[in-house]
């Protein structure tokens, strides 16, 4: 039986299907499990931590991550720490950030708005709001990665094309040249124009 933690699931022999991923950092571990179960009820996997130095090992380790959930107040910083941290990665940048508190605060929604996150939530969290705010998140991710999976397609084709374009124009050179070899009396006469105009 496959973990809860696992990014794909089995379905079939040799078919599967990969679940999104969320990660959560930080919070109390009430408020960790709960916001798991609630999350795991949505049919996405979930990955815990507990610091921002371990959220970033697992951003950079293999597992994909397609959201994160970030207590505002971490045992190693803040949440704008970490948002400045991931924000600032070109392979982590478009990963939306969810930033969680416990006061109601503008100034910190705001500066955590300001540096990245996709929403501020305040606890105690409504499952319908989370809900909807995942799904929101994720929609978002997935939008993005496709975007950025044709520009990728983009640029390989325009390379693929630029290469091919050199390699018919090395043809052609090799081509003229075997031409001109196979007949000595146009290399003798070429080689006899080039020293004329040498002297």
């Amino acid at each position: 039986m496959a973990s809860e933690n696992e990014n794909t699931i089995g379905i079939l022999e040799n078919v599967s299907v990969t679940v999104p991923v969320v990660l959560i950092v930080g919070g109390s571990e009430d408020n960790q499990t709960t916001l798991k179960k609630r999350i795991l009820m949505t049919g996405y996997g979930v990955e815990i931590v507990d610091t921002k130095s371990d959220a970033i090992d697992i951003l950079n380790g293999e597992k994909k991550v397609d959201v994160i959930f970030v207590d505002y107040k971490l045992a190693d910083g803040d949440a704008i720490e970490f948002l400045k941290s991931v924000k600032s990665s070109d392979e982590h940048s478009s990963i939306p950030v969810i930033v969680i508190d416990n006061r109601d605060d503008v100034d910190r929604m705001v500066n955590s708005v300001r540096n990245g996150a996709e929403d501020v939530l305040i606890r105690p969290l409504n499952p319908t709001i989370l809900k909807a705010r995942l799904e929101n998140a994720i929609a978002k991710k997935k939008s993005d990665d496709a975007a950025l999976e044709y520009i990728r397609k983009i640029q390989e084709d325009q390379r693929k094309a630029i290469e091919k374009e050199q390699m018919s124009s090395l043809g052609s050179m090799a081509l003229a040249i075997s031409n001109e070899l196979q007949n000595p009396l146009n290399l003798v006469i070429n080689l006899s124009d080039i020293t004329v105009k040498r002297c």
